[in-house]
């Protein structure tokens, strides 16, 4: 299946990140690993997107619809990312929640302030190509 160039600039987006991954030593000597993290703003400037373009076909508003899939499924990775380091403690858990909140990805009227996240993955993953 041929990729459409958003398609292209989100993958190029994703290995960008992924390059930049190092090992840091702190003035601690503790030795850590960094990367250029995830965000839906790094998908915006790499995409030339804005965030309310990216919410359209997050939605299946955009055109081709090839694109809302490929968008839904960036939007996830983002969201798997943060939740993955928070769950690691490398991210405080109440900015992830936020973040994914902020993507539009988490249930209108849920709330978290008791630190607990429910997944359910439904037909929307599938649909998204997950």
């Amino acid at each position: 299946m041929k990729q459409t160039q958003l398609e292209r600039n989100i993958e190029a987006y994703f290995s960008s990140c992924d390059a930049t991954r190092e090992r840091i030593t702190k003035k601690s000597g503790e030795v850590v690993e960094w990367q250029q993290p995830y965000t839906l703003f790094g998908l915006c400037a790499a995409t030339g997107l804005s965030v309310e373009q990216v919410y359209a076909f997050r939605d299946g508003q955009g055109k081709p619809k090839k694109n809302c899939a490929a968008i839904q499924r960036a939007l996830f990775r983002i969201a798997a990312y943060i939740l993955e380091h928070a769950l690691t403690g490398e991210l405080n858990w109440q900015v992830a929640i936020a973040s994914i909140k902020d993507m539009g990805l988490v249930p209108e009227g849920e709330s978290f302030e008791s630190g607990m996240l429910t997944i359910t993955m439904d037909d929307a993953s599938t649909e998204a190509g997950i």
